[in-house]
């Protein structure tokens, strides 16, 4: 394990990497070396999506976080082991999206209406109509 931790801590130093990024990485590695019970050289592409479709199914982690140990596992193989990565067997999580929430008038008119600057007041109007 010290070995994977090493070459994959140089190489990442080699790209570049941000020590927070480094850390995650390497954190994410941890948990999948954990969770195939041996060594990540020796797995493949069906123990990468049990452990993504664990991530996802059972842990009811978030798409950021299963994307971010997605980034680490791809860059260990395609960095460390100098092994290529297919895509196709593997797809990353789609992100969710959000709809924005809309104040109705009555809200909008609460909020002018608490605003006692004149100056305030003007700023709140003049973004509300823009």
């Amino acid at each position: 394990m010290q070995d994977l931790i090493q070459s994959m801590t140089v190489s990442m130093e080699l790209r570049g990497f941000a020590q927070s990024t480094q850390k995650i990485y390497l954190a994410h590695l941890k948990r999948f070396y954990s969770f195939c019970g041996k060594a990540p050289a020796s797995v493949g592409y069906d123990e990468v999506r049990a452990f993504l479709h664990h991530a996802i199914s059972i842990r009811k982690l978030s798409s950021a976080y299963v994307n971010s140990a997605y980034g680490a596992i791809k860059f260990y193989y395609q960095s460390v082991l100098f092994r290529e990565w297919n895509m196709l067997h593997i797809p990353r999580v789609k992100k969710k999206s959000f709809l924005p929430t809309i104040l109705t008038f009555q809200e909008v008119c609460q909020i002018l209406d608490a605003t006692h600057n004149l100056k305030h007041r003007a700023i709140l109007t003049t973004i509300y109509s823009a």
